[in-house]
């Protein structure tokens, strides 16, 4: 299994790390490995000497906890939003006006063999949501911005989609009908096309419409329809 890597673009404002990039890196564990990495900074250090600023550097953090399996794949769903709110450290909010800041949060969402989806608030790397309804594991998550929807696949031969709602997701469809063994990756096209393509381990490609049709849903409330193969091909 190959590591696999997300980055959030937002800042850390707050604790230890300030300004610093967070890094997230999965594979071939149960735990997502968290990296504070402080960009370059060109500007001379106290004490230093005059051409020289303050160098990169990368601090691990503490991991992210809560699958009871290897995990396959880490995404950021989405990339900083500024809201308005108390600090990390507590206190009551508009309290005081020192006490309200803006700050960035993120989404993060991570795979695992243990057949689930978790979805993380950042920077505080908490897990907001778990995403059940895969039988088996869960190899791959791609997530299209425009649409807010991601897209997960593994040992199933075919692929789920997820409608992504603040920091909940909920099933949509499944694309069925193209693969006949397991799926390696899955990867929504971008812009907004609604397409996707995924990939098996005998090297079929898949294409998919991801187009809306009548949804059905289920008693409880969750979306069962699906939708099926356009096209595939064979990978030389």
């Amino acid at each position: 299994m190959c590591i696999r890597d997300s980055w959030w673009a937002g800042a850390l404002l707050e604790g230890r790390h300030v300004g610093a990039r967070l890094l997230f890196l999965a594979g071939p564990r149960a735990t997502v490995t968290a990296l504070a990495v402080r960009p370059f900074d060109p500007r001379p250090r106290p004490g230093a000497d005059r051409d020289k600023g303050e160098p990169p550097g990368v601090t691990q953090l503490e991991g992210l906890h809560g699958h009871a399996d290897v995990v396959s794949d880490v995404v950021v769903l989405e990339q900083p939003r500024t809201i308005v709110g108390p600090p990390a450290s507590g206190g009551a909010f508009g309290a005081d006006d020192g006490d309200v800041l803006p700050r960035e949060v993120g989404l993060l969402a991570t795979a695992s063999m243990d057949r689930t989806i978790k979805l993380w608030e950042l920077p505080a790397m908490v897990c907001v949501s778990t995403l059940e309804g895969h039988s088996a594991g869960v190899r791959s998550l791609s997530y299209d911005r425009a649409q807010h929807v991601l897209l997960s696949a593994g040992f199933e031969f075919g692929v789920r989609a997820w409608g992504v709602s603040g920091h909940q997701a909920f099933p949509l469809f499944a694309l069925e009908g193209g693969h006949a063994t397991s799926v390696r990756s899955v990867c929504a096209a971008p812009g907004g096309s609604r397409s996707a393509v995924s990939l098996d381990d005998d090297g079929v490609l898949a294409w998919w419409d991801r187009t809306p049709t009548t949804r059905t849903t289920g008693a409880s409330g969750r979306g069962t329809g699906s939708r099926p193969c356009t096209a595939t091909s064979t990978r030389n």
